[in-house]
C-alpha cells in the first residue's frame, strides 16, 4: 500500500465496518479475485449480509466463532470460484483433501466443517484447501505443504513459489484495488454506491 493511503488509514477508524471491507475485500468487490475471508463481529452480520443479498457478489458463513463474538464469512464471485475450482489440477487437490463432490455448494459445505473443526480445536489439520477457494495458484499451495511453508520465493497475498514475477503484477493488482476503495471511503462515498459502481461497470465489461 502507498504511503498516501497509508496515512489515509492511520487517520480514520480501523474499527469502521465499510473500512475493513475495503481493506479485506476490495479485490473481490472490484472484480480482480475470486474471493476474500471477511471475519466480523456478530452484530454486523446482518449489515454485511443486507450489503451484498441484492449484488452480483455472493457470501458463505465460514465459521459462527464459537464462544466468540466474531464470525467469517467468504465473500465470493460465483461464475469464477466454480470455473476455477473445476480445473483439473484443482478438482485433483480436492480429492487429495477427502472431497468425492465438486459442485459449489458441496465444496462450500465440507470446507466449512473441516474450517470449523481446525478453529475451534476439534481436529489439528489445516484446510489447506482454503488456498484453492481463495483462488491461490495450485503450485504455490502445494509449494506451501511440501516445504512447511519455508523456502519461498516471494511473499505477497500469499507464499509464492513459482512464477514470481507474475505474481507480483496479480498483487499490484489487489494493492490498486484496496488503494481505491480506501480513497473512495475516505471521501465518504457510501459503501453501498462503490458496490453498486464495480457492479455495474463488470456488467458493461461482460456485455462489450
Amino acid at each position: 500500500m502507498c504511503q498516501e493511503v497509508l496515512e489515509i488509514v492511520c487517520k480514520l477508524n480501523k474499527k469502521n465496518f465499510n473500512l475493513q471491507l475495503a481493506l479485506q475485500c476490495a479485490p473481490t468487490i472490484t472484480g480482480v479475485k475470486i474471493s476474500n475471508l471477511f471475519p466480523m463481529k456478530r452484530q454486523q452480520e446482518e449489515v454485511f449480509r443486507m450489503l451484498f443479498r441484492k449484488s452480483h457478489l455472493h457470501y458463505f458463513r465460514l465459521s459462527d466463532g464459537g464462544e466468540t463474538d466474531r464470525v467469517t464469512y467468504l465473500l465470493y464471485r460465483r461464475d469464477e470460484l466454480l470455473a476455477y475450482l473445476q480445473k483439473a489440477q484443482v478438482r485433483a487437490f480436492l480429492q487429495s483433501c477427502g472431497y468425492r463432490s465438486y459442485s459449489l455448494g458441496a465444496v462450500l459445505r465440507r470446507f466449512q466443517q473441516r474450517y470449523e473443526n481446525y478453529m475451534r480445536g476439534e481436529s489439528n489439520e489445516f484446510p489447506h484447501e482454503m488456498g484453492m477457494i481463495l483462488g491461490y495458484p495450485v503450485e504455490d499451495v502445494v509449494g506451501f505443504i511440501r516445504n512447511d511453508g519455508q523456502n519461498y520465493l516471494y511473499r505477497g497475498y500469499w507464499k509464492v513459489y513459482d512464477n514470481v514475477t507474475e505474481k507480483k503484477k496479480i498483487f499490484a493488482q489487489y494493492e490498486a484495488a484496496k488503494e481505491e476503495l480506501v480513497r473512495l471511503i475516505a471521501a465518504n462515498q457510501d459503501i453501498r454506491t462503490i458496490i453498486q459502481k464495480y457492479q455495474n461497470s463488470q456488467v458493461d465489461s461482460a456485455a462489450c
